[in-house]
């Protein structure tokens, strides 16, 4: 569908479309499964692209749902069709108080380990309580919304919390290494 906005543009018009039709031969009825829409942004012809997919559960297929959008300033939303006040913005529905909810995971093709930042859901709200740094399933550091950063354990206070695994005499905590032989050199000056 192309050239379909009249000519007084109004928000949320649409400029043109692409759909993903399927013709079905199952169970479900044939219908589309994606779809890729130019948008007016206000009415001056300034336009947003978004992208909308639908799900099958049962053997029925879903309506469309946005699920990622570019606006008119090349700012991306994922997951969300109202923030945009960042290059990239990503949405995820958070789970219980404390959980970690994927935001970005960071893959080699064929490796065995990925890497997640992680946002750090509030006890008893969505809101976000820090950043979680996850290799597969193991976290491995965080940084809390009071500033405290935790880095092999997720209790403790303090503004830097190391802790080590243990059980071994090279198992470091924290270790400091002088990168200079200058006389006037400090490793930590108070």
């Amino acid at each position: 569908i192309l050239n379909t906005a009249g000519a007084d543009v109004s928000a949320d018009d649409v400029f043109g479309r692409i759909d993903f039709y399927d013709q079905d031969g199952g169970s479900s009825a044939a219908g589309t499964t994606s779809r890729i829409e130019s948008v007016a942004v206000g009415n001056v012809g300034a336009s947003k692209l978004t992208f909308s997919t639908s799900t099958s559960g049962g053997g029925a297929r879903s309506s469309l749902t946005e699920k990622m959008a570019i606006d008119e300033s090349g700012n991306v939303a994922i997951a969300t069709t109202t923030t945009f006040s960042n290059p990239l913005t990503l949405n995820k529905a958070a789970g219980a108080a404390g959980s970690l909810n994927n935001q970005i995971a960071l893959i080699h093709t064929g490796a065995s380990t990925a890497y997640h930042i992680k946002t750090i859901r509030a006890a008893g709200t969505d809101e976000p309580a820090g950043l979680a740094f996850v290799e597969n399933t193991t976290e491995r550091a965080r940084i809390e919304t009071d500033g405290n950063f935790k880095i092999n354990t997720v209790s403790g206070n303090g503004k830097l919390l190391v802790a080590t695994g243990g059980g071994s005499t090279s198992d470091w905590g924290a270790r400091l290494l002088m990168g200079s032989s200058a006389a006037t050199s400090y490793l930590i000056d108070f």
